[in-house]
């Protein structure tokens, strides 16, 4: 059988080859799936310019949302490499961690993705002010702001955040 039949609204990731996650983005929108790029403007500078461009924030990677994964569609679209699975299933990213990166990518500037190692651990902090009021992360105290680490499980990924030490609270164990 080719379908996989999800039971929740979360989402899946796809792999694509290297450098083409808008154009795969683009070709599942053509075959009607939703789909998020998450995607970030950084400088490029060459020798005779510099460039204001959009890059993936994760590179190789997009997210669809879809209830019926049609894997036979899926590897017909030119560019795309595989599914991420976890444990011989459909790896999933639930759909607080999708707004939560879309709520980073559109508020903060100089968000970085950041390797597991760079950060073994941190205290749990609650953002209290701010588009990511309510949400729970790993902070690292910094001189004049805390660093805040959002983590989306399903790619074991981490991303950076600078907030001012009013918008977080500590929690209390």
């Amino acid at each position: 059988m080719s379908d996989f039949v999800c039971e929740s609204t979360d989402w899946f990731v796809v792999r694509t080859n290297s450098r083409h996650e808008k154009k795969v983005a683009c070709l599942l929108e053509k075959l009607n799936y939703q789909v998020y790029l998450p995607i970030q403007k950084q400088w490029r500078i060459w020798s005779d310019r510099k460039k204001l461009i959009e890059v993936p924030l994760i590179p190789g990677v997009i997210f669809v949302h879809d209830c019926t994964v049609n894997k036979e569609k899926l590897y017909s679209v030119p560019g795309f490499h595989s599914i991420l699975k976890l444990n011989g299933e459909i790896g999933r990213v639930k759909p607080k961690e999708i707004e939560q990166l879309k709520l980073v990518l559109e508020e903060y500037e100089g968000v970085e993705k950041v390797e597991n190692s760079r950060f073994s651990r941190g205290e749990e902090v609650e953002i209290i002010a701010g588009p990511l009021r309510g949400y729970f992360a790993k902070a690292v105290e910094d001189v004049n702001s805390y660093k805040v680490i959002i983590c989306i499980e399903a790619l074991a990924a981490k991303f950076v955040v600078n907030l001012a030490k009013s918008k977080v609270r500590k929690l209390v164990k």
